[in-house]
């Protein structure tokens, strides 16, 4: 389903293969890396590059029956990955981190907060729907962001 003028899908797919290939970027994919430069490039009426503020969830997709790296999501019916995202008030993402869609959506905003967690040191609020809620994770981000979240 890529536009009419985009390379043929295994050509595009090498490529995402290829970016998001975690070598000799602090344990970063390509694509990790150039999120995070172009938050800096978006910065809007004086806003600061760290916010305070982030919004989180994750989405499990469908990747190809042939995929090395994929689980199994029963509450979506999904055979695939799933994306954690965390984004600022104006849609800028802060922090990502793919898994398998078997990993539960806390484990994987945990992992993704770790990550970039020198880029959420700000960070006084975080927003989630019901499916991030609990004690354990509530005190485990505070331990990760080093804030009072």
């Amino acid at each position: 389903m890529l536009p009419s003028d985009f390379q043929k899908w295994r050509t595009v797919h090498e490529y995402f293969r290829i970016w998001s290939n975690r070598k000799e970027r602090e344990n970063k994919s390509l694509l990790e890396t150039l999120l995070t430069e172009i938050v800096g490039y978006f910065l809007i009426d004086g806003r600061q590059q760290k916010t305070s503020f982030v919004i989180i969830d994750a989405q499990s997709v469908k990747n190809s029956e042939t995929a090395e790296e994929k689980g199994y999501d029963a509450g979506k019916n999904v055979s695939g990955i799933k994306r954690h995202i965390a984004v600022d008030t104006q849609g800028l993402p802060h922090a990502i981190h793919l898994t398998k869609a078997n990993i539960s959506d806390r484990e994987g905003a945990l992992e993704a907060f770790k990550s970039a967690s020198s880029f959420l040191s700000n960070v006084v609020n975080v927003l989630a729907d019901g499916g991030y809620t609990c004690k354990n994770v509530s005190s485990k981000v505070k331990e990760i962001l080093g804030s009072d979240v």
